[in-house]
């Protein structure tokens, strides 16, 4: 209930300790982004962390309009998301339009992950259309990518907790057991940018599940420049990343 009501006063802008929180993150963003020398920054909201991230990030592209075009990289990661809580609203109209900036941003990435099996997210859903919101031919976020949890985890752990929704909920944060192309700890801790994770998921995998001339290929295939540390072989690159949006 305090959920409900809590997002039900942010959606009318009735929260103002909650503003200005979201200020102090978005400064704190752009200091960061200034001074880093990261290759990428990824803005990781899970949950409600959703649209108090897309408030984050569009609060500091209002700070600093060029924050995505130079310095690291910025990707924006929604996992689980329930951007409807807000921007269903009909008094939500500054949400949406902070929705419908990030949708046309060419500087930044947007990566929206959504699972049929977690009843706490809205799945499918078109966090831009969706919500009613009109982003015309140059929108190019979110990219919506659907993660199955019954291929991440063992079957005989699955199987325990598949009815219990919280727990399911936060397997988006949670390690893997089994290898695959989603895997949290491998998206903000591993080699591989969040753009060209996304865009070539097989290659990502076979990046850390390969013998050394696989995995050699498949740091080529991804296009990230000169041979990552750690990976014997050789292989011709073979640039494959396409445009996401």
């Amino acid at each position: 209930m305090s959920d409900t009501i809590f997002t039900w006063q942010f959606s009318h802008g009735n929260r103002p300790d909650w503003d200005a929180r979201i200020d102090r993150f978005a400064q704190h963003l752009v200091k960061v982004a200034s001074s880093s020398d990261a290759e990428e920054i990824v803005l990781v909201g899970h949950s409600s962390g959703s649209f108090l991230g897309a408030a984050i990030l569009a609060r500091a592209l209002r700070l600093d309009p060029e924050l995505g075009r130079h310095g690291p990289r910025i990707v924006l990661l929604t996992l689980g998301g329930n951007m409807p809580i807000v921007g269903f609203h009909k008094a939500a109209t500054g949400f949406r339009e902070r929705l419908r900036q990030l949708a046309v941003e060419p500087s930044i990435d947007w990566i929206d992950c959504q699972s049929r099996k977690d009843v706490m997210n809205f799945f499918p859903f078109d966090p831009i259309a969706g919500q009613g919101i009109d982003a015309g031919p140059n929108r190019r976020n979110p990219v919506i990518v659907p993660v199955r949890f019954r291929e991440v985890i063992r079957p005989e752990h699955y199987n325990r907790f598949r009815w219990k929704f919280f727990r399911v909920h936060f397997q988006f944060v949670m390690a893997n057991e089994r290898p695959h192309a989603y895997d949290f700890f491998m998206i903000v801790c591993g080699p591989v940018p969040l753009r060209e994770r996304m865009d070539n998921p097989t290659a990502a995998l076979k990046l850390v599940t390969g013998d050394g001339e696989t995995r050699s290929q498949a740091w080529n295939r991804l296009n990230l420049g000169s041979e990552s540390p750690g990976i014997s072989g050789s292989a011709t690159p073979e640039p494959s990343i396409r445009r996401i949006g």
